[in-house]
C-alpha cells in the first residue's frame, strides 16, 4: 500500500513497542534540511534542533519515555564519510541518540553486496509488526513509500537488519575511531 505523507507519519503515532531504520543511501534531499545545508554551505551555526523546536525529536522522546518504545537506526557510511554523513553523525544523529534513539554506523565497505533497501520496521516481533520501504530518486529525493505487513517482506527485512547491525557500531564508537563490531 503505497503512503501518503501524512499516512507515513501517522504510522509512528501508534507505534507499541519498536521503530528501525536503515539508511544506505549517500545522501538524502530532505525539505527540512534546508536550513542546515544553507548553514554549513555558509559556515554558519547549526539551526536548533531540539524537542522544543522538531517534532519528530519530541516524538522519540515521548514515545520513548512514556510508552517504552525502542527507536533505533543504522546509517550506512562511505570511508570516508561524505561531508552530508558526517553532518548527520555530528549533528542529527547525535540530537537523536540525545532524545532516546539508538544509532549505529557501518561502512559500506565493510558489507557484503547492496545494504539496502531503506526502510523501516516498526514494531518486528509482535502481531502489528509492519515494514515501510522508503524510495528515493538517485539524488536521495524521496519519491514515497509503502507500508506492508507481509510476514515474508518483513522476516526477508528483519534479516537484512541483523546482518547489517552485525557489522555496525554504535554512533559514540564509531566517533571514537572503532572500525566494526567484528575483531
Amino acid at each position: 500500500m503505497s503512503l501518503t505523507p501524512d499516512q507515513f507519519d501517522a504510522e509512528f503515532d501508534v507505534l507499541v513497542s519498536s521503530a528501525y531504520r536503515l539508511e544506505a543511501l549517500p545522501a538524502y534531499l530532505v525539505p527540512g534540511e534546508d536550513a542546515l545545508r544553507r548553514a554549513v554551505a555558509e559556515g554558519a551555526p547549526r539551526p536548533e534542533r531540539s524537542i522544543r523546536t522538531n517534532r519528530w525529536l519530541a516524538r522519540i522522546a515521548r514515545t520513548t519515555i512514556n510508552g517504552g518504545v525502542d527507536w533505533s537506526r543504522t546509517r550506512v557510511v562511505e570511508d570516508p564519510p561524505t561531508e552530508y554523513q558526517w553532518e548527520q553523525i555530528t549533528g542529527a544523529y547525535a540530537e537523536s541518540q540525545a532524545v532516546g534513539e539508538q544509532i549505529h554506523i557501518v561502512r559500506r565497505v565493510d558489507l557484503p553486496g547492496e545494504p539496502g533497501p531503506d526502510f523501516w520496521l516498526l514494531d518486528e516481533g509482535t502481531p502489528h509488526a509492519r515494514a515501510i520501504r522508503m524510495h528515493y530518486d538517485a539524488e536521495g529525493r524521496w519519491l514515497g513509500a509503502d507500508l506492508t505487513m507481509q510476514a515474508d517482506v518483513i522476516a526477508l527485512l528483519g534479516d537484512r537488519r541483523r546482518q547489517v547491525d552485525e557489522l555496525a557500531v554504535p554512533l559514540n564508537a564509531f566517533l571514537a575511531g572503532a572500525r566494526s563490531h567484528v575483531a
